[in-house]
């Protein structure tokens, strides 16, 4: 699929007006002559994550993690229908139509972690970057549904009926996405709302955003390779200057939310026919890797900081390949004669969320031998294939 990022547009966020009221009488949707008038219920909205998930974004076991610069929606998901007049939900923001329905529009978080001093259990508390106090609204006409992503981004395409982020790859940045889940089916057709916060039974409750990692991750290790005779001094007279993965693709779309095929949500399509080659950053997002270069050892050593990368697709036949370029002790390089592929032995594919390390064998200023194991973010044990590659 070719991506036109020129079709991309910033929206700015829709304005919230300082007062507040508990009032739940009702308002009357506006007709062309008059204006709506957007009030706020006395409902704070708050919004905690429970999910698994700079430099790749990392959790702990449970799910707990911090980063700056999240985009949160607020969006209708069903009318109440305990209201005459409700207005219908459109999801275009800043219009008359859409001023109840895109109630959150990308506004700027933060994800914070949170000890409680008493338990001393960890959470991480969803925070509005600008500090402010953001409600739900008054008249109970619709029930919401929030989703996040990351990285914040203005370029944004909003059609009425979906939200679409445009992310540029550069092999350094995470791209993470959630959303609650309720759904009438869960959680009735009050969820979320300041009516349903107002029954006692769910006063206490703090929506939670479940994210997940929308890239893979590939890591790189290596360990000295023993000579005809057992020796490995060879091998270490050897260093890693650079690591190149060639041919990702450049541009991304990312669906936010689609209110006509939900399935949808959470989807990421690349421009496949735009690649470019990305270096294997280091640690601090550094790029080239530091200027004393990876020593080969005995022991196994990691090269950098791992780099995130698009999951090719079922059906596509696109290939990474990785280029690497050796340097010994008196500065001299050893570029690989061709690249390498990263690809599985069987049939498996790569999946998102999912950190694949590929641990080089050195064997001397001649010869790499490439093998890999999965390590997560998310666990898994399965084997990659190495060709034995010699240079």
């Amino acid at each position: 699929m070719t991506m036109n990022k020129n079709l991309l547009f910033g929206l700015g966020m829709m304005a919230f007006l300082a007062s507040c009221s508990s009032d739940e009488s009702l308002i009357a949707p506006a007709d062309d002559n008059t204006t709506t008038t957007i009030t706020n219920s006395d409902v704070e909205i708050k919004l905690s994550s429970g999910s698994k998930t700079r430099a790749s974004i990392e959790s702990t076991p449970s799910g707990v993690f911090a980063v700056d610069g999240l985009g949160i929606y607020c969006l209708a998901k069903n009318n109440i229908n305990r209201n005459p007049n409700e207005l219908p939900i459109q999801w275009l923001a800043g219009t008359r139509e859409g001023q109840y329905s895109v109630w959150m529009n990308n506004v700027k978080s933060n994800a914070v972690i949170n000890v409680d001093n008493v338990t001393h259990d960890s959470t991480t508390n969803i925070v509005w970057a600008d500090n402010e106090t953001r409600y739900y609204p008054v008249g109970n006409w619709h029930a919401y549904r929030f989703y996040g992503y990351y990285p914040h981004t203005e370029s944004i395409i909003n059609d009425g009926n979906s939200f679409v982020a445009y992310h540029e790859i550069d092999g350094k940045t995470d791209i993470i996405w959630g959303r609650t889940s309720n759904m009438v089916d869960t959680l009735g057709d009050l969820a979320y709302s300041a009516k349903y916060f107002r029954q006692l039974e769910h006063a206490s409750e703090v929506p939670s955003i479940s994210f997940k990692h929308k890239l893979m991750r590939l890591t790189f290790s290596m360990v000295a390779g023993p000579d005809a005779n057992g020796s490995t001094e060879s091998a270490k007279t050897m260093g890693v200057k650079s690591i190149t993965i060639n041919d990702v693709p450049f541009q991304s779309n990312l669906t936010i939310a689609d209110r006509n095929n939900p399935a949808n949500d959470g989807k990421v399509e690349f421009n496949w026919d735009d690649v470019r080659n990305l270096e294997l950053p280091d640690s601090n997002d550094v790029v080239p890797l530091r200027t004393d270069y990876y020593w080969v050892k005995d022991t196994e050593v990691t090269i950098g900081q791992g780099i995130l990368l698009p999951v090719i697709p079922d059906g596509n036949d696109h290939k990474y390949t990785i280029s690497i370029v050796l340097v010994n002790k008196d500065g001299i390089e050893f570029p690989a004669e061709y690249p390498m592929d990263i690809r599985f032995a069987g049939s498996e594919r790569f999946v998102e969320g999912k950190s694949y390390n590929i641990k080089l064998t050195i064997n001397g200023p001649k010869a790499i031998s490439l093998d890999a194991t999965l390590t997560p973010w998310e666990i898994d044990d399965t084997t990659l294939a190495g060709d034995g590659i010699e240079l």
